[in-house]
């Protein structure tokens, strides 16, 4: 499905071999060393992700993962492709430093003035950076070293990765797709409002049992003594009291 390019390494290897930029549909800047029509499979892709919704999602075609991070309020989408071995918090770190990168070099009023109907209008201001930050980050041992450093590692759960056949085929599909991941967040969230709902009622429940104990024993003790003084006169209790008087 994807060509492998010129360079020493197949398209297959565990490293990022594609990205770009996009605001909205228009694509600013984009960057690979490899041939194939993973380029088109990219454009359809972020045609169908809401660009004004900040999210970030993965999607798995073949031996492929397609990432995408997007910075709703710029209208700015961030999209990188690897190889499915090479998994998601690499990726997602790489586009957090592309992102991190272009936001500094773009305002959004300059932003707001590029061409819409020029495609990588911005290739040649930033496609350097987008070659030195991809291979940075495919030197795995280099770059996994300095974003442990910089506590940059992100949970790879926080990432939804799905087939994307189901997002080319139906297009209806990636709706469904993206919000997962935002219902994954208020499934979070409900799911810590029941634990501490669960956590008061044990902690309820606990301090009853506790009561009922203590009454239990009480309940105990005065029988023992009732009986132990001679129910329901208390005469023992009563003569052991008048021996010691006398």
């Amino acid at each position: 499905m994807f060509g492998s390019g010129n360079n020493n390494h197949s398209t297959t290897d565990n490293n990022i071999i594609y990205s770009l930029i996009a605001k909205g549909t228009n694509v600013l800047c984009e960057y690979t060393e490899s041939k194939g029509n993973f380029q088109q499979i990219s454009r359809q892709i972020i045609e169908k992700i809401p660009a004004n919704k900040s999210t970030k999602v993965s999607y798995l075609y073949d031996q492929y993962i397609f990432h995408i991070l997007v910075v709703g309020d710029f209208n700015l989408i961030f999209f990188c492709m690897s190889g499915k071995d090479f998994g998601s918090r690499i990726p997602f770190n790489f586009l957090e430093e592309i992102k991190n990168n272009f936001l500094e070099k773009y305002s959004l009023q300059k932003l707001n003035n590029l061409p819409n109907n020029i495609p990588n209008s911005l290739n040649k201001e930033f496609g350097s950076i987008l070659r030195q930050q991809t291979n940075f980050y495919n030197n795995t041992k280099q770059s996994d070293k300095i974003t442990k450093i910089k506590g940059q590692i992100e949970d790879v759960k926080e990432t939804m990765i799905d087939n994307i056949d189901k997002v080319l085929d139906r297009g209806e599909k990636i709706d469904l797709l993206v919000n997962r991941t935002l219902d994954l967040a208020e499934s979070a969230d409900s799911f810590r409002t029941k634990s501490k709902e669960l956590k008061n009622t044990m902690v309820k429940r606990t301090f009853i049992l506790g009561l009922i104990c203590i009454i239990v024993v009480l309940v105990l003790i005065f029988i023992v003594i009732w009986f132990g003084c001679g129910f329901p006169s208390f005469y023992r209790c009563r003569s052991t009291t008048s021996t010691t008087s006398n």
